[in-house]
């Protein structure tokens, strides 16, 4: 493992993307707040997200738990949600977690996001008053 700071990184993008598409799970721990955000780059790629239990995956179309992703609640877990994991399995989360990506992430799956998003918003305050 390589560890950078924030102005001397040992992968440029290009090589940190072709690295993480080689893996098939992909650990996601809380940044500077409850939200990861890694696991949007683990979709897209189709690595399968290993979720620490205090990552917050709310999402106006939230991936779920079992289907698109594994939630962890200990480093010790790890191994035993890996080695139960089948290909089969794997194979159908790794899709569906990058359909999901397709469809809420992309450039044309987030436009149409956030068009939904802002439509949605907009019929509730208007129901609301």
């Amino acid at each position: 493992v390589k560890l950078g700071d924030s102005l001397n990184w040992p992968y440029s993008q290009e090589e940190y993307l072709n690295l993480l598409s080689r893996s098939r799970f992909g650990l996601c721990l809380a940044g500077y707040g409850p939200k990861c955000n890694r696991e949007i780059e683990y979709f897209g790629l189709g690595v399968v997200p290993l979720v620490a239990k205090e990552v917050d995956m709310t999402y106006f179309d939230a991936p779920v738990e079992g289907k698109h992703y594994f939630r962890v609640e200990s480093a010790a877990s790890i191994p035993k949600i890996i080695e139960g994991c089948s290909e089969e399995q794997w194979q159908e989360m790794s899709r569906a977690g990058r359909e999901w990506y397709k469809k809420n992430c992309s450039p044309d799956g987030s436009f149409k996001t956030i068009v939904t998003t802002k439509a949605y918003f907009l019929i509730c305050r208007r129901n609301m008053a």
